[in-house]
């Protein structure tokens, strides 16, 4: 069993009793704390897993299962390894800026982005604010998992929208700019409107 994995497996049975014993300002600070670092680990790890073969086509391309991750989970592309490893279908990239962002702060002195399990649901709640490393990293990423590990049947989707600290016709281009930039790496674009910041 890897690092990242027994680490899991010990939070999973820490997690309700820190959540039952620590303030809830604790508990959330010390899990948006960790929620890096774990990204980190997670994005190293390469398990031996078949992949559930039930091939689905759409417009050309062949996805080997109907399983992927969402928005929002591999923001960076540095999780695609480990999507395609673990026997997912597809994988989904973002959302993906024009230009890196720090995204929201539990304060200016952490700078760590909130984000909390919720340790009854295995859910999570979160207001990260979209942070992103930005459009040239993500191609970056894109590009050096192909290389690396020539996926097949594993069709990449990259979900975009404009930047949160652009307006107006800046915000747009900004958008049109990050789709052309990706449109050579990527096999779907998804424009993110889901975050109430498109008023076009």
């Amino acid at each position: 069993m890897s690092f990242a994995q027994s680490l899991m497996r010990f939070d999973a049975k820490l997690r309700p009793l820190l959540s039952q014993n620590l303030p809830a300002w604790a508990f959330v600070r010390a899990y948006s704390i960790s929620r890096n670092p774990m990204l980190h680990f997670l994005s190293n790890e390469r398990p031996q897993v078949d992949a559930p073969s039930f091939p689905v086509e759409f417009n050309g391309l062949t996805f080997r299962n109907d399983l992927g991750n969402a928005a929002g989970y591999d923001k960076n592309g540095d999780l695609l390894p480990l999507n395609y490893f673990m026997g997912a279908g597809f994988g989904v990239v973002g959302t993906v800026l024009i230009k890196p962002n720090k995204g929201k702060y539990i304060s200016s002195i952490l700078k760590v982005n909130p984000w909390t399990p919720l340790p009854a649901s295995d859910g999570a709640i979160n207001t990260l604010g979209l942070p992103s490393k930005g459009v040239d990293y993500v191609v970056r990423k894109i590009d050096s998992f192909r290389e690396e590990y020539q996926p097949v049947d594993f069709p990449i989707v990259a979900s975009v929208m404009g930047h949160p600290e652009q307006e107006g016709k800046e915000k747009l281009k900004g958008t049109l700019e990050c789709i052309e930039r990706l449109l050579p790496y990527v096999d779907i674009i998804q424009e993110n409107e889901s975050c109430p910041n498109i008023e076009h």
